[in-house]
């Protein structure tokens, strides 16, 4: 029996979750819907038995396709607004009047300071570990 936690995952809900998880494809699936990385490292979409991590919003709808999921273990995040919101608008309206003006050195430069800003902070949420078990 699955814990209560996962079933609600699950569910439609504000929490978004990567979870790592055992997978059963039954085999009358004929396109199956989730990938898996192989032992000689290609990407496969099989039917039958595999372990993968996934997004919780994949595992939401393979329920429907008859999948079994399984959760091992996964982070959950909270959906949360931007605290960089205002500071990106900026500078996308900066870059846009810089391009408007024909200055491509500076667009060029609000277009870095935007992706390093995405590569330092998007990539790493607040996240909390939850690992998931079956009920004893």
């Amino acid at each position: 029996m699955l814990t209560s936690k996962f079933s609600i995952l699950l569910q439609p809900s504000n929490l978004f979750c990567l979870i790592e998880a055992y997978v059963y494809c039954p085999a009358e699936i004929k396109r199956p819907f989730l990938p898996y990385r192989g032992k000689d490292k290609t990407l496969i979409f099989p039917t039958g038995e595999f372990v993968g991590a996934y997004y919780s919003e994949e595992l939401k709808y393979t329920k429907s396709l008859g999948y079994t999921v399984i959760p091992l273990s996964g982070y959950i995040f909270e959906e949360m607004e931007s605290p960089f919101k205002s500071y990106v608008s900026t500078l996308f309206k900066s870059r846009l009047q810089a391009k408007k003006e024909g200055n491509d050195a500076l667009s060029f430069v609000y277009k870095i300071l935007m992706n390093s800003l995405y590569s330092r902070f998007g990539t790493i949420g607040h996240y909390l570990y939850c690992p998931f078990h079956r009920k004893s």
